[in-house]
């Protein structure tokens, strides 16, 4: 409505300009038609300001024409003093720049100008032109400018146009056609000035000021301009006084123009991001610090959202089916001959906590001298102005019922050959010498046992404990499971004792507590007792270190692989490529085969997968 009103304010002014030309014979004159005039307002709002340009009014006198204007910017970008006003003439001329008595009224945060401005150009032959001027910043056309505001004149030249008409001083008094006192009429040839005894020289005309309520000055001192201030009616009153009220009020301080949301050093969308920091904000006076919404958000890909996509316990670069971080699809590759998919190497750990010898001292990790923290990546021992050699360790010797070797030679190693009493026993003949000694089998009341249905889609047999013969068990056993236990097969319980009596060994926790995994920070006591488990099961001789090396994840590769209905293939439905590929790591379904491979009366389910 605002924008309105001072349109039609203009407007007015302008009527009121024109009615004051004179109307003159255009067949015997120079004569000014404005044919089509635009006085309203034309605006642009660019880069967060307001920029608002007028053609006023125009002056034709013979080829010679004037344009006058107003103009506005609040607020403005840039330096006050980088503003013009562009004109271009409809001749092929243009002017970059005009006479302009532009205000600087900026105060504060706030920065805004206002007043009038005007051009001329002599045309060279007459005709109708169409005028067109912007008010711009910096560099024509401008990087921020008004819309265009335009004119259309029309210039009519006949040399048969008496002096009092052809709006020429011919006679040089600087006074021209009807209000030089040469002239008698429009039609009078002579614009010399009669002879008189006392000659009375002429005043020159003062100039009409600009009405006190669009001369853009605070004509009454309270800090109100022109149509802001509530003594102004319209912008051609000449008195900005406030009207006097028989019950005054206190004026009321007009609230500061606030500052843009992208300059205020305030957080105004919540998104934890201020200012030209925050991508809602173009320029500092942008006044929305509102994210711009994305109708198409582009997604994370799935190789670096962190995301185990495929449910094969493989997250990003670690996950074979990731090829680069902008990869979207984790599944791995299917091989029609599947081979295990190699595990990416994971980012080095560093020396002090890897677990390793590495500067072969005998010391390992914080324990080595060379170690300020676990993040240090060098083991190496500081140099000692004055060394002392380092005492080499000695090492803990391997007792054979604990060296994973059948030292008695009777097919059966350290803690399932009757001769070992614990891991400390460095003693596992039973007696016998070597080779196997027989021990009569009693048979067993047998004991119903329900054949196990290999898990499909996702589930597993519980093994169920079943009583076997014998003290020791056939020979090639691991700890109370048969060696080439068939996939899908119940493992069964470990049978302690010499005894031709059956005593099952009970369970009453789990052998393995914690999830292991390859790069992460293990428990060293649950992987001493993985690695013990794998070298029994499968007949290996890995180091019992604590540290879940390489060697202890390929060897939980190899078990994945014999054990593969129960561990393996629940997985296919959630990701994983087939029933044949081994992740390494020691798991919901890995975890849980072990302990029922150690303990079959725990009588544990299929955990919840994924």
């Amino acid at each position: 409505m605002k924008k309105n009103i001072r349109a039609k304010r203009l407007f007015a002014s302008v009527h009121s300009r024109l009615d004051g030309l004179r109307t003159v014979a255009a067949a015997t004159i120079f004569s000014m038609v404005v044919s089509a005039f635009s006085p309203a307002a034309i605006m642009a709002a660019t880069g967060g300001g307001e920029y608002d340009l007028t053609i006023t009014g125009t002056t034709v006198n013979g080829l010679s024409v004037q344009v006058d204007g107003t103009g506005f910017g609040v607020p403005f970008v840039g330096q006050f003093s980088q503003h013009d006003v562009q004109v271009n003439w409809g001749d092929g001329n243009v002017d970059d720049t005009s006479v302009l008595e532009f205000v600087d009224l900026s105060h504060g945060n706030v920065k805004n100008f206002s007043g009038p401005w005007h051009n001329t150009h002599d045309y060279e032959a007459g005709g109708t032109y169409t005028i067109i001027a912007k008010l711009y910043h910096a560099t024509p056309p401008g990087a921020e400018s008004s819309g265009e505001a335009t004119a259309s004149v029309q210039v009519t030249v006949s040399e048969s146009s008496p002096q009092c008409s052809d709006t020429t001083d011919n006679d040089g008094d600087q006074l021209v056609d009807l209000a030089d006192p040469g002239c008698a009429n429009a039609e009078d040839n002579d614009e010399t000035d009669p002879v008189t005894p006392t000659p009375t020289p002429t005043p020159t005309p003062t100039p009409t000021p600009t009405p006190q309520c669009s001369d853009t000055t605070d004509n009454d001192g309270d800090q109100l301009v022109d149509e802001q201030d509530p003594g102004c009616s319209a912008p051609d009153d000449d008195d900005e006084t406030d009207p006097v009220d028989p019950t005054p009020t206190p004026t009321p301080t007009p609230s500061p123009t606030p500052t843009p949301q992208c300059s205020d050093t305030t957080d105004n969308d919540g998104d934890q991001l201020v200012d030209s920091e925050d991508p809602g904000c173009s320029n500092p006076d942008d006044d929305d610090e509102t994210d711009l919404v994305d109708p198409t958000p582009t997604p994370t890909p799935q190789c670096s959202d962190g995301e185990d996509n495929d449910a094969d316990e493989l997250i990003d670069s670690d996950d074979p089916g990731c090829s680069a971080p902008d990869d979207d699809d984790e599944t791995d590759p299917v091989d029609p001959t599947p081979t295990p998919t190699p595990t990416p190497s994971p980012t080095p750990t560093p020396q002090c906590s890897d677990g390793e010898d590495n500067d072969d001292d005998g010391e390992v990790d914080l324990d080595d001298l060379g170690c300020d923290s676990d993040e240090d990546d060098d083991e190496t021992d500081p140099v000692d102005p004055t060394p002392t050699p380092t005492p080499t360790p000695t090492p803990t010797p391997t007792t054979e019922c604990s060296d994973g070797v059948d030292n008695d030679d009777d097919e059966l190693v350290d803690m399932d050959d009757p001769g070992c009493t614990g891991t400390d026993d460095d003693n596992e003949d039973n007696g016998d010498g070597p080779g196997p000694t027989p021990t009569p089998t009693p048979t067993p009341e047998p004991t119903p046992t329900p054949t196990p249905t290999p898990g499909g889609g996702g589930s597993s047999p519980t093994p169920t404990p079943t009583p076997r013969g014998g003290a020791n068990g056939p020979p090639g056993r691991g700890p109370g499971v048969p060696t080439g236990v068939p996939a899908g097969s119940v493992p069964q319980p470990r049978v302690l004792g010499v005894s031709t009596e059956e005593t099952p060994f009970v369970c009453s926790t789990e052998y393995l507590k914690k999830f292991i995994k390859y790069g992460a920070k293990n428990d060293p006591e649950e992987v001493k007792k993985l690695q013990e488990f794998l070298n029994k099961n499968l007949g290996l001789s890995l180091a019992v270190t604590g540290v879940y090396d390489k060697a202890t994840r390929d060897a939980v590769m190899e078990f994945q692989k014999k054990y593969w209905e129960q561990v393996l293939l629940p997985w296919v439905p959630y990701g994983l490529p087939n029933a044949q590929t081994p992740t390494g790591y020691v798991y919901k379904t890995t975890k849980r085969w072990i302990n029922l491979l150690e303990c079959p009366d725990l009588n544990m389910p299929l955990p919840t997968l994924p």
